[in-house]
């Protein structure tokens, strides 16, 4: 039979052994943890939600301030008519007017050319106080011309009178179809072919980059959602709805503006026939 050695002196050695590791280990842990506690007492708590406001507001008015006084230095050395707030020059509008015909249709219209145009180049405009109200009439100069309107006219900021009688126009339009119905496009091929209505639609294309329907199409299309004498069948010819008009509705309506009681677009507009 083979001898087995006993494993007390083992167990005797190792239980020393932790014995020892025990107050090590405690010692360990006493220190770390006293110099979490300094770590964090040495650091400065983080700055609330508040606090960040605050801060974020105070950076906001002193650049604000400098901005100010960078804008106040810059406008006063600028020459009649390019200082914010100044009328603009019948000179320099024409000059704008020269520049934006020139530009190809659906160019992009650059301030700063315009800028060199009006001989401004030479001007300090460190916050493009200068470069904005630039573009800013470059902008109402096509705007203008896309209406058919001419810039240099002085009576151009007056408000225009309504040149467009929509309600009147489709009633007489819709009495030519039969039974008062019809799609969309053959309305607007008789409102185009109207000896009376044709010369005052307005055929400028605001975007000719995206849509090739003119502005009076446009307008018409708002008028069949927005007149309640206007009623959607339900039907489709040619892949379009067949509208029709209702002039019992058109009657009420009528009656009810003679009365100042009315129907709106909420009472009908297109509405679609049950």
């Amino acid at each position: 039979m083979k001898y087995i050695q006993s494993p007390l002196p083992y167990l005797v050695s190792l239980r020393a052994h932790f014995r020892f590791i025990g107050p090590v280990a405690a010692f360990a842990r006493h220190q770390l943890g006293e110099t979490s506690k300094r770590f964090c007492r040495t650091q400065k708590p983080e700055a609330g939600r508040s606090q960040l406001h605050a801060l974020a507001r105070a950076s906001y008015s002193t650049r604000q301030d400098k901005a100010g006084r960078t804008s106040a230095v810059g406008t006063d050395c600028l020459p009649p008519g390019a200082r914010p707030g100044d009328p603009w020059l019948l000179e320099h509008v024409r000059i704008l007017l020269q520049y934006t015909h020139s530009v190809p249709p659906g160019a992009h219209a650059s301030s700063a050319v315009a800028i060199s145009l009006l001989g401004w180049s030479h001007l300090p405009d460190p916050d493009k106080i200068l470069w904005r109200r630039v573009k800013r009439k470059l902008g109402i100069v096509r705007n203008l011309l896309s209406h058919g309107r001419d810039p240099l006219d002085d009576s151009r900021g007056l408000r225009q009178p309504d040149r467009y009688h929509w309600r009147r126009w489709l009633a007489l339009v819709f009495q030519r179809l039969p039974n008062c119905e019809g799609t969309m496009p053959e309305v607007a091929a008789l409102v185009e072919a109207d000896p009376e209505i044709a010369p005052h639609l307005d055929k400028a294309n605001p975007n000719p980059r995206f849509t090739s329907m003119p502005r009076w199409r446009s307008n018409m299309a708002n008028r069949f959602y927005s007149l309640p004498e206007i009623i959607n069948t339900g039907k489709k010819r040619d892949g379009c709805y067949v509208y029709r008009w209702d002039e019992e509705i058109a009657r009420r309506v009528r009656e009810g503006e003679a009365s100042g009681e009315g129907l709106t677009a909420g009472d009908g507009g297109a509405r679609q026939q049950k």
